[in-house]
């Protein structure tokens, strides 16, 4: 007798069994077949033989997983034409030396998985130097389990905690609230009442001092290298700040310096009573030293400090002349109300060849100013503009400013000879001797200026006449300091501009529809003069 299942288990084969001629090997029919279920390692069919029952089958089927439930294994079985249900604990069978359940031929044997979740455990949040989850040991209390989790930080706030009964269990419901004050932990008293035991998924929850207040700050602005928000530390004094802030420019006013502080800061964070605002002035050294009224300030939370520039203080302002002077470049501003015919006579005059009427200047502005100047304010209920600080931002932005350097410079401190500003630049092109032309005209070319021949209709003949449908009422000149001129028409009669060197003609083309239009405003004003005429003519017979 071979039995195959004791090979494949242990590797004993028994006694050398050797085959001879003629032998018969007989395979017998199975005693009992029992199938194994769920958390087996090899969950599959066995046989078993009429003294083998659920501990030889685990054996067989390798043991069972790490998971199993093995305390309620369920062998459902077959007797007398129904099914029942055995209820097994395979712990026991397989701790205990003679313990065994027999099983019995149909026999299904099912071992369930444990329910997921860790009970011995408790969960730290909040204010603690390591929140997480923890083992919950035997008889453990609240202050060991912030112990190990490196206690509480200089933050925590120990007036109030709460432990939430069960919470860490997602199938409670319900769970119970605990108020705990934190303030024996610091003192070591393992034996206050707030250390209290804990129980297998509780919830600790632990504040921070920050939920429950603003964040202490002080502002400086005004004349100091950096600006901004700075945090308050207790016993910050005024030349602290001063300090923080990188010191003041040399555009400080020392006699002037301000500190806006808001009184009975401790009852406005109570909400007891209104609050309001008182500002100090002081005096400050260039070396940061204060008088001795400001000497010994200490700041308070929000104070707004406020460093005020001195109005006769003023960096060199520089205005840079380009192009067709003799000594082009960068001159500082004499005065505020320096002209442009100085500058220009500070740079040497101008050169051969330099064309005064195509003078350009550029002018350097902000979108507050473009803001204010070119779109429409809004204003609030006080009548005053409302602008935020993505608007108040300034990014230079060059814009083109039409002069006549000629006028300028022979009509020194008129309205032609203005005053530059910061950042000017002024650029006086060489004399271009070509005539642009363009728009609806046979062929748009540039055409070399002539002296002799001012007028706009020579130009446009050289080139080629006017093209299909040209707007001549609407016909200008753009010069090349960039102002232009329109044409004037009376009747029939059309006043062109004249042109000069380095001008462009611009001939627009004329919209569907509009030559009726034209034409009727045309017989309207011609007609209109001659009723007019022959009713005076009438009435003064």
């Amino acid at each position: 007798e071979i039995d195959v299942y004791k090979y494949l288990t242990t590797g004993d084969f028994g006694k050398h069994i050797y085959l001879q001629n003629n032998d018969f090997v007989v395979v017998g029919f199975v005693e009992k077949k029992v199938l194994a279920t769920g958390q087996f390692k090899r969950p599959m069919y066995y046989q078993l033989k009429k003294d083998e029952g659920v501990k030889a089958l685990i054996g067989f089927a390798g043991g069972l997983n790490s998971d199993a439930l093995a305390s309620a294994m369920k062998v459902l079985r077959t007797a007398n034409e129904k099914q029942v249900q055995r209820d097994v604990n395979a712990n026991a069978i397989l701790k205990i030396a003679g313990q065994d359940f027999l099983l019995e031929d149909g026999d299904i044997v099912k071992v369930d998985v444990i329910k997921p979740g860790i009970l011995n455990k408790v969960e730290l949040k909040g204010e603690v130097t390591y929140p997480s989850v923890y083992e919950l040991r035997p008889n453990d209390k609240l202050f060991d389990v912030i112990n190990r989790a490196g206690g509480v930080t200089r933050n925590t706030y120990l007036p109030r905690a709460y432990i939430f009964r069960g919470a860490g269990d997602s199938t409670n419901l319900q769970s119970e609230r605990l108020e705990i004050n934190l303030a024996d932990f610091n003192k070591g008293n393992i034996n206050s009442v707030n250390n209290v035991t804990l129980m297998p998924n509780d919830v600790i929850l632990l504040f921070s001092q920050a939920e429950f207040g603003e964040q202490q700050y002080v502002e400086i602005y005004g004349e100091v290298r950096k600006q901004g928000k700075v945090q308050k530390y207790g016993g910050m004094s005024l030349q602290d700040l001063l300090y923080l802030s990188g010191g003041i420019k040399p555009t400080a006013e020392y006699g002037r310096l301000e500190i806006s502080s808001i009184v009975d800061i401790d009852s406005a964070q109570q909400g007891l009573k209104p609050t309001r605002t008182v500002v100090r002035s002081y005096a400050i050294l260039p070396n940061l030293q204060l008088d001795s009224a400001a000497a010994t300030v200490q700041l308070r939370p929000f104070d707004q400090v406020f460093v005020r520039r001195n109005p006769t203080f003023e960096l060199q302002q520089n205005v840079e002349i380009r192009g067709l002077v003799r000594y082009p470049g960068k001159y500082p501003r004499l005065s505020k109300y320096e002209r442009l015919s100085s500058f220009i006579e500070r740079a040497g005059g101008m050169v051969d060849n330099a064309n005064l009427a195509g003078a350009v200047l550029f002018r350097h502005k902000t979108d507050l100013f473009r803001e204010k100047i070119v779109e429409k304010l809004v204003l609030d209920s006080n009548g005053m503009p409302v602008i935020d600080s993505a608007s108040a931002a300034f990014r230079a932005i060059d814009e083109p400013v039409s002069i006549d350097l000629y006028k300028a410079l022979k009509y020194k401190n008129s309205k032609h000879d203005i005053v530059l500003q910061e950042n000017d630049v002024v650029v006086v092109p060489e004399i271009n001797p070509f005539i642009s032309v363009e728009g609806t005209v046979q062929s748009p070319l540039k055409i070399a200026y002539d002296k002799e021949h001012s007028n706009l209709m020579y130009y446009i003949d050289k080139a080629g006449g006017f093209g299909v449908r040209p707007w001549r009422r609407r016909i200008f000149v753009t010069y090349a300091n960039g102002k232009s001129k329109r044409t004037h028409s009376f009747l029939f009669l059309h006043f062109y501009p004249r042109v000069q060197e380095g001008s462009i003609v611009t001939v627009p083309t004329r919209p569907q529809g509009q030559e009726i239009s034209d034409l009727a405003k045309s017989m309207l004003v011609a007609i209109v003069p001659i009723i007019m005429t022959g009713l005076i003519f009438k009435y003064t017979k």
